[in-house]
């Protein structure tokens, strides 16, 4: 009988992939109640220097507009701590997002 072979601790990810998967699991998480929102939000975190600033936007906005249509309801996005997690995690991206802007236009 063949041995298993051991699998590698890290894989090479195409940056459009990494993209794909972080905001099907942003789309997928927002409004849940379970352990996905924590594992999202720090993907975000853990990949975001990895995304091309209109994949950043895109993410971002997602956030935002449920965000405020779940405000608009007078709704939480999953239990009070996943709202909590979502909104504490979009305003550090808004600022994020900000302070990109500032830097590119002190650059031109």
């Amino acid at each position: 009988m063949a041995r298993p072979r051991a699998r590698p601790k890290s894989i090479v990810v195409l940056q459009k992939d990494l993209y794909l998967f972080l905001v099907a699991s942003v789309r997928y998480a927002l409004g849940r109640a379970t352990y996905i929102v924590g594992e999202t939000i720090d993907a975000i975190v853990r990949y975001w220097d990895y995304l091309t600033p209109e994949q950043r936007k895109v993410i971002h906005r997602d956030i935002y507009e449920e965000l405020q249509r779940a405000d608009s309801m007078n709704h939480k996005l999953g239990h009070q701590i996943d709202h909590d997690s979502w909104v504490a995690i979009e305003k550090s991206l808004a600022q994020l997002l900000k302070k990109e802007e500032q830097d590119n236009a002190q650059r031109t």
